[in-house]
């Protein structure tokens, strides 16, 4: 019975070893990637300058759109005082 009583007691032992080794290697692994030089850390932003930024992207992708739309405008323009144009030739 003291055997077994052993038996139990090395066995406990050695998986609390082994459960013991593997948390740390998983907390090695953890630590060393979180550690490692070659992660990049980002530089703090605050929020006032994440939407002053924000609003920027806004203000210059509106203002493309709005180049873009003034270019088709004046296309649409040409074309409708053309086709006025050629339709009061034609019918006068």
């Amino acid at each position: 019975m003291a055997r077994w009583v052993l038996g139990v007691c090395f066995s406990i032992a050695n998986a609390e070893k082994v459960a013991s080794s593997a948390r740390q290697q998983v907390l090695e692994e953890s630590w060393t990637s979180a550690l490692d030089p070659a992660t990049e850390v980002k530089k703090y932003v605050s929020p006032v300058k994440r939407v002053t930024n924000l609003l920027a992207k806004m203000k210059a992708e509106l203002e493309a759109e709005a180049d873009k739309e003034s270019e088709m405008y004046d296309k649409m323009v040409c074309w409708c005082e053309k086709n006025e144009k050629e339709k009061k030739k034609g019918s006068g």
